[in-house]
């Protein structure tokens, strides 16, 4: 990798997502007070980002971003809530509508029933539309292995958005995953507390069996 533009000024920044188009980037600001989430233009030809939008998050401790196809913009929180936004366009710029909803996105209770889990990354399946959660717990709870998973959730509806949780969700047997990411029918999924990456296939239905790999 060669560094080829000046760094963004710090923001407190904790996740990045670029949109289908590759033209604007969208970052979420853990640390900020209250935490945003701020929007920037790409330059075609240099690659360099310009900021010209930043809007106040209803929760604090945002864990992710991931943008869709249709230009729907997806915050989780470690609290297990959800804030979603639309791109809609403004003349020369894009704008986000607002907060089209605040879901909740409920963690499942560790089976030890030691302390409550929290979310820690989200990504948009662009061939399916389903939008994937990784959860895990506090230290404590990591006593129980394979306490994490994947929470998988349907998308429908513009304005009126909806997240309906799909059949079978939570999947998965993790111990502390961190990030997933999907590409070519598959979902890769890092696992701190097992040092594995893990390997799902994709269906509309949701989340495959699990292969792990080295």
């Amino acid at each position: 990798l060669t560094k080829t533009t000046p760094p963004v000024p710090p923001t407190n920044m904790s996740s990045v997502s670029l949109d289908s188009s590759g033209q604007f980037l969208f970052m979420v600001n853990y640390w900020a007070t209250p935490p945003t989430l701020s929007m920037y233009q790409v330059s075609a030809g240099s690659g360099q980002v310009t900021q010209f939008l930043s809007e106040a998050l209803s929760n604090p401790n945002p864990v992710g971003v991931a943008v869709d196809p249709l230009g729907r913009v997806v915050v989780p929180f470690a609290s297990g809530a959800v804030d979603v936004f639309q791109i809609a366009n403004n003349v020369t710029l894009p704008i986000l509508s607002g907060v089209l909803i605040n879901y909740p996105i409920p963690v499942p209770p560790p089976t030890s029933g030691q302390p409550q889990g929290f979310l820690t990354s989200v990504v948009i399946d662009p061939a399916t539309e389903i939008v994937y959660f990784t959860y895990s717990y506090p230290a404590p709870a990591l006593q129980n292995p394979q306490s994490g998973g994947i929470l998988a959730y349907s998308v429908a509806g513009g304005t009126t958005l909806v997240l309906t949780k799909i059949s079978g969700s939570p999947f998965g047997a993790l111990e502390e995953p961190t990030d997933i990411v999907t590409a070519g029918g598959y979902a890769y999924v890092s696992d701190f507390g097992s040092n594995y990456l893990n390997q799902y296939s994709l269906s509309f239905a949701g989340l495959g069996p699990l292969t792990p790999s080295g």
